[in-house]
């Protein structure tokens, strides 16, 4: 980028040689404005030079980006998706948006609102914003949406309807769930740290937990279940050590035995389980062993009908197990305790040594295209940011 004190030099400089220089694009760059002058056609607007939309009487009244979601890696469409859109200075002008970004809306290709959660707002780095999109082909453009920001006009976020579907929601941010359930968790020791998706936590393997409280619902009378996290093991991993875990009903006593469960072994293997009473023996299934010190995204998927599981990681199948004895649902009780970080006895037991961002629990399976799309979008691997263009 220029120095500020020659973009007056540089427009002069265009228009004198314009006879004998192939134009430059500047399209979908972003320059400060200078004495009001731009390079090439952009134009000042708000001390930002950006692509002239219709300026009319010089008024504007918003900006405009046309996103674009490539979902060409997956065989069918994805429906009720939650977005991750991820924003920098590349992609926003911050500088005319709300303070805490509450002017930022999202549109789908019909003008209709769709809802969104922003997770962080940052002006000086990354925020990190959730919107919902009702329907993602399987195509390069499977959605094409319009980000408007600038206008002044704030819209409520509304993360109980990015997540409609989903049992439970952790940024790990702090203990809040964004889904409908409103299961908010406590968190105990696990210091903040910046996690492959905005916020996470420090999980230091000697007590941090979030409790996610006692005798809830988590997985009450389900046919299937999908459980998802983000997890980096310490260097030097003293296992085992527990990232999600909701237990059976036992009268109000946790026992340790998990109803659902997600498992790093003393060797790093992965494990997952899942018990379809509340008595009697949890079906496992073991994945790959984790390496130490970087982040990956793990999914377990149990059908309790079909008597299967599967265990996929950074978006991809590991590992399938069959003929299990499940029974057809889950246990018609509640958990009696569930936990992210340790095992569901609080106590000694399971003590996760690491980092956990983004833990989530649906009550079906998603599909292995929704599972890959949640892997590559949260890798900002899904969305594409076209130029500001200014709305008059």
């Amino acid at each position: 980028m220029l120095p500020r004190s020659q973009y007056a030099w540089v427009a002069l400089a265009l228009a004198l040689c314009a006879c004998v220089v192939n134009p430059v694009d500047y399209s979908g760059t972003q320059f400060s404005c200078v004495e009001e002058v731009c390079p090439g056609d952009l134009v000042c607007v708000n001390d930002v030079c950006v692509e002239p939309g219709g300026q009319g009487d010089g008024g504007v009244s918003a900006f405009e980006r046309e996103l674009t979601v490539d979902n060409s890696a997956s065989a069918g469409g994805l429906d009720n998706f939650p977005l991750l859109v991820r924003l920098d200075s590349s992609r926003i002008e911050y500088a005319v948006c709300e303070p805490d970004g509450r002017d930022l809306k999202f549109t789908d290709a019909d003008g209709t609102a769709l809802p969104r959660e922003i997770e962080r707002w940052d002006p000086s780095g990354v925020s990190i914003v959730w919107v919902n999109v009702g329907r993602i082909e399987a195509t390069a453009s499977g959605a094409v949406l319009t980000m408007r920001y600038g206008d002044g006009v704030p819209v409520a976020d509304d993360p109980t309807a990015v997540w409609s579907e989903f049992a439970a929601v952790y940024h790990l941010a702090d203990g809040s769930d964004s889904s409908p359930s409103d299961f908010d968790g406590t968190v105990s020791g696990a210091p903040p740290i910046e996690g492959p998706v905005g916020p996470a936590l420090n999980f230091r393997g000697n007590g941090d937990y979030v409790d996610l409280g006692r005798d809830r619902p988590f997985l009450r009378a389900q046919t299937a279940a999908t459980s998802s996290a983000w997890a980096r093991l310490a260097s030097g991993f003293v296992g085992p050590g527990v990232i999600f875990a909701t237990s059976i009903d036992n009268g109000g006593l946790p026992t340790n035995s998990s109803r659902l469960q997600m498992l790093v072994l003393v060797d790093r293997t992965l494990n997952s389980s899942a018990r379809s009473l509340d008595s009697g023996p949890s079906a496992e299934i073991l994945g790959p062993v984790l390496s130490e010190g970087v982040w990956v995204h793990i999914t377990h998927t149990v059908d309790f009908a079909a008597d299967r599981m599967e265990l996929f990681v950074d978006g991809l199948s590991v590992a399938t197990e069959t003929a299990l004895g499940l029974e057809a649902a889950s246990a018609d009780s509640v958990s009696t305790q569930t936990v992210i970080g340790r095992g569901d006895r609080i106590d000694d037991i399971d003590q996760y040594d690491g980092d956990i961002d983004e833990v989530r629990l649906i009550h079906r399976v998603r599909s292995a295209d929704e599972i890959a799309a949640d892997y590559r979008g949260s890798a900002d691997q899904l969305v594409g940011f076209g130029p500001a263009v200014v709305v008059p």
